[in-house]
């Protein structure tokens, strides 16, 4: 959706630009389709309300010092692995949140191809995998498919004939230390 948002943002202010390359975590990305998270798009920046907290959290080096110190002191539980975790199974995908997310995403993504369609701008989705997908030896497990959100994604993307670009094999062999976050997993 936030993807969306930004790019309607700025066609809608004359940004035409001469191809689009949206990148897409399946870490996360299913999840963040049906969480009600803050969308408010001032100036092209997602989640900046114009205010002067969102004016210093974006500016201020100190700002990122003190939050980084904070959440390491007093860390809350991340529920990302635990989430990840469920995708790695086709059952998990026939409802809830990864049904619905699945969904959402197949709908915004078809909304960004039209939107680039109308304009005549090439689009072309990179998908990035999640940790356990480059990070596979050790973890295999009968029922359990860490490529599975990949898979899914790129599967929306042909039924919907947008060309999609799948990093996994060219991730697998590097640390995966150096590619993705210990803390959260993330890209």
């Amino acid at each position: 959706i936030q993807y969306r948002q930004v790019l309607e943002y700025y066609l809608t202010h004359g940004f035409t630009p001469p191809r689009i390359i949206l990148v897409t975590y399946v870490g996360n990305d299913f999840h963040d389709c049906v969480w009600k998270a803050e969308t408010n798009v001032v100036d092209g920046i997602l989640g900046n309300r114009g205010d002067l907290r969102s004016f210093i959290k974006r500016n201020s080096h100190l700002y990122r010092l003190i939050s980084a110190a904070y959440h390491r002191i007093s860390p809350k539980p991340n529920d990302a692995f635990a989430f990840r975790e469920k995708m790695f199974e086709e059952k998990n995908w026939e409802s809830g949140v990864l049904k619905d997310g699945a969904e959402r995403m197949r709908t915004e993504f078809a909304a960004i191809a039209k939107l680039c369609t109308d304009r005549s701008i090439p689009l072309l989705i990179v998908v990035v995998p999640i940790r356990d997908a480059v990070e596979t030896t050790g973890k295999e497990a009968p029922g359990r498919d860490p490529t599975l959100p990949v898979k899914k994604v790129m599967t929306i993307l042909a039924e919907l004939g947008i060309p999609g670009l799948d990093l996994t094999t060219s991730l697998q062999g590097h640390a995966v230390n150096e590619v993705f976050f210990a803390h959260d997993g993330h890209f």
